[in-house]
């Protein structure tokens, strides 16, 4: 009885390292040696990692909507926004960094990236329909560096396999054909895309709280995938999942009040907190594409 057990679970494992999501896509992976990062982006609002679905993304400018009138509402949005620009700036100059990092990669700068004409222009409504994936999103729920645009993961990659017939099409190809004349544009076999999910979480033991304000840690998941010339996925590390994920903390720091998070803070401990976390997860992601690379061998 316990051989059979044990071969049962041995199968078992087999079965489900068989199935493993393979994060490097070939043929087309085999042909990307320079590439772009065209967008990096992270969620404006932050939250606890323990309770993802109460606070998040649209449904919380939502209820603030429904509550405040537009000039109380706009404050509220652009709370911290200072400290917001220094997060996402510091995260496309660390990964940028680690990208250029992986063997036989060629990374150009963001600086070429902010200059080209195409790119300027790709929000344009000439630019064609597939466009319209990105302009949809391009808001208040995202934060972005300065002079880049906001195109979202999502609107490449999907979740799982999709099989579709007759007359449907699949949404992410035509962004995926924006994408791929812009890696003409630009010179590169590929284009990156990559999003930061930022929240925090508390102590595993209890809060701790001082003059009102509570302690909590920073912590950081992402996601990349890149775009060939030809409109074909070479790399897809999936879709962000709130709350889950490979995730990356910063120090604790006091950074809840009335179980609101805020960023300002007189020595910039808050923002600092947050820049270890998106350099971890830098790092993280640079190592999981150097292991993936190695598998290919």
């Amino acid at each position: 009885m316990k051989k059979v057990l044990s071969y049962f679970l041995l199968l078992s494992m087999l079965l489900l390292s068989g199935c493993a999501k393979k994060i490097l896509i070939r043929p087309a992976i085999d042909n990307v040696k320079k590439i772009a990062i065209v967008s990096i982006y992270m969620n404006r609002d932050l939250y606890n990692i323990k309770s993802p679905k109460a606070l998040q993304g649209e449904n919380t400018f939502a209820r603030l909507a429904k509550g405040l009138v537009k000039g109380a509402l706009q404050k509220v949005i652009t709370k911290g926004e200072r400290e917001r620009n220094q997060i996402i700036t510091y995260g496309a100059k660390v990964y940028a960094k680690q990208l250029r990092s992986i063997e036989n990669w060629q990374v150009i700068s963001l600086k070429k990236v902010i200059i080209n004409d195409a790119y300027k222009n790709l929000m344009s409504p000439d630019t064609g329909k597939g466009i319209k994936f990105f302009q949809k999103t391009e808001g208040s729920y995202w934060i972005k560096p300065k002079g880049m645009h906001h195109i979202p993961v999502s609107s490449v990659v999907q979740s799982g396999k999709r099989i579709y017939a007759g007359s449907a099409k699949d949404p992410t190809e035509d962004a995926r054909k924006v994408l791929a004349k812009l890696c003409k544009s630009l010179g590169v076999d590929g284009v990156a895309l990559v999003e930061l999910d930022l929240g925090y979480r508390f102590g595993k033991v209890a809060k701790v709280t001082m003059f009102g304000k509570t302690s909590a840690k920073p912590t950081i998941s992402s996601s990349v995938v890149v775009v060939t010339s030809d409109g074909s996925i070479a790399v897809n590390t999936g879709l962000i999942v709130k709350g889950q994920g490979s995730r990356y903390e910063g120090k604790s720091v006091k950074m809840v009040e009335k179980d609101y998070p805020f960023l300002q803070h007189k020595d910039n401990k808050i923002v600092n907190s947050f820049n270890i976390a998106v350099e971890k997860s830098s790092i993280g992601m640079k190592k999981k594409l150097d292991k993936a690379f190695k598998n290919l061998k």
